[in-house]
């Protein structure tokens, strides 16, 4: 292969890393954006479920309602705020990634 037939080759390669970059940077935007929904929700998720055990707690202290049932709902919000708050990790270390992404494409001066 002479040194233009190489060259020609280097040219295809670089169009065709660009493309594929391209196609990566559009596919990180539209994940970046469903982890935000999916963060705000989270967040939105345990304000609800703390207001919920408040309420609960509260009518266990006034003495109103059925204790057992209470007490049953007040456990099944908390196992459900554990598995929101191992969501909220898992969007922690996304966080982290993304932010690692963005470092690499200011290196990069792209996106």
């Amino acid at each position: 292969m002479n040194d233009y037939e190489k060259l020609k080759s280097i040219l295809q390669d670089v169009k065709k890393a660009k493309t594929d970059l391209s196609d990566s940077i559009n596919k990180i935007n539209e994940l970046f954006e469903t982890f935000e929904d999916m963060n705000f929700d989270c967040d939105e998720e345990l304000e609800e479920i703390d207001e919920r055990i408040e309420e609960l707690q509260d009518d266990l202290d006034d003495g109103e309602g059925d204790e057992a049932g209470i007490n049953k709902e007040i456990e099944e919000l908390k196992v459900q705020r554990t598995l929101v708050e191992e969501a909220v990790e898992i969007l922690e270390d996304l966080q982290n990634e993304f932010e690692n992404i963005a470092d690499i494409c200011d290196e990069l001066d792209i996106g």
